[in-house]
């Protein structure tokens, strides 16, 4: 399972909820993965309380940018690269995130790969000492803005996520792999030469989509409505910032 947070247009006080065009979420480095993801494992990528640059977490590699040949009437967005675009996407929005990829089986703790002659306490396999090196989790998410957003925009766009400005990027994973299949994936790398490639399970023949009908666990509570959840956390002594989170988009792929 996968989460990120709702990508809203601002409009004055009207938040209007933007769905993504595409979701994906690539496995990189298998060639470098000791172990396939362990079951129950739970990672985090971003920092939902960033506000500014310096707020970042670097290895998360939040990105914003424009698809296609950059932005509408110069060949350079003008920002940094976890700030939202400041001149019209000829195409689709996009924004990548990368998840740690070192791991404990054991006590499910997880950590981003580092160099170890750079940073103490790390093996040769670049992961903290008792950690091993698990398929390296990308995020790519696609938003199409030009029906909401017809005349495009200069400058700040009038965009917003449910935790906050753009540097507020995050992601959730839940391992929902089968376990045979997580093995596949790393066992089958190395003798794979295209760039992307079948993952082989014991529920599977061919391309048969998801074995999950996924459902909302309570619906009762909860809203996407981004003032709606202001009001909600607010009457829950929540924080501003809990509040702002609380309107969170998930995706079970």
């Amino acid at each position: 399972m996968q989460g990120i947070p709702t990508l809203y247009y601002v409009n004055g006080s009207n938040y209007t909820a933007i769905k993504p065009y595409r979701f994906s979420a690539y496995y990189k480095e298998l060639d470098s993965a000791e172990i396939s993801i362990p079951q129950n494992l739970k990672l985090l990528a971003g920092n939902v309380s960033a506000m500014s640059h310096h707020q970042l977490d670097k290895n998360a590699g939040v990105q914003w940018f424009c698809d296609g040949s950059g932005v509408e009437g110069d060949s350079e967005n003008d920002t940094d690269d976890a700030e939202f675009p400041t001149k019209t996407c000829r195409e689709h929005l996009q924004v990548l995130l990368l998840f740690p990829d070192c791991a404990n089986p054991k006590t499910l703790k997880y950590a981003y790969s580092a160099n170890p002659d750079w940073v103490d306490g790390y093996g040769e396999n670049r992961c903290p000492i008792g950690m091993y090196r698990i398929p390296h989790l990308r995020f790519s998410i696609r938003y199409d803005l030009r029906s909401i957003l017809p005349d495009g925009w200069s400058g700040a766009p009038p965009l917003k996520l449910s935790c906050g400005v753009s540097y507020c990027m995050h992601g959730d994973f839940i391992n929902g792999w089968l376990p045979k299949a997580a093995d596949n994936m790393v066992k089958d790398a190395p003798s794979n030469d295209r760039e992307y490639f079948h993952v082989h399970g014991p529920k599977d023949e061919d391309d048969q989509g998801s074995e999950c009908d996924a459902q909302d666990a309570d619906p009762s509570r909860g809203t996407s409505d981004y003032w709606m959840s202001v009001r909600m956390m607010g009457a829950s002594g929540n924080s501003t910032m809990s509040s702002r989170h609380s309107a969170y988009h998930r995706l079970g792929l």
